[in-house]
């Protein structure tokens, strides 16, 4: 397929990504630009070359709901939940020389 000369809008609708998305694929592959009469933005594309496939819109964290999330944070699971003392109710840590919890002091 030859080379065409495409706003993004267009670049868009034949890639089924959004205009946005459009941009950043021609700034990625470094094509070259002009503007047009009516002041768009035409880039000088080879569709053939592009290789280009979108990604499934998808959650990242999977199927999970807002109430769940919100129960969690409420916990404090999501909180410190990846450090060792985690849990374990009355435990302090040291942090910089100085205790984490309740505000105590003391020197290192």
């Amino acid at each position: 397929m030859p080379t065409e000369q495409l706003t993004y809008a267009q670049i868009a609708e034949r890639l089924s990504v959004s205009p946005e998305a459009a941009r950043a694929i021609v700034k990625r592959h470094r094509l070259p630009r002009s503007r047009s009469n009516d002041g768009k933005t035409l880039a000088a594309i080879d569709l053939e070359e592009i290789r280009h496939k979108p990604l499934p819109a998808r959650s990242p964290r999977g199927p999970r709901s807002v109430t769940d999330v919100v129960a969690t944070l409420k916990t404090g699971g999501a909180y410190d939940s990846h450090h060792p003392t985690a849990g374990i109710a009355g435990c302090t840590r040291r942090r910089g020389g100085r205790m984490a919890a309740g505000g105590i002091r003391t020197a290192a």
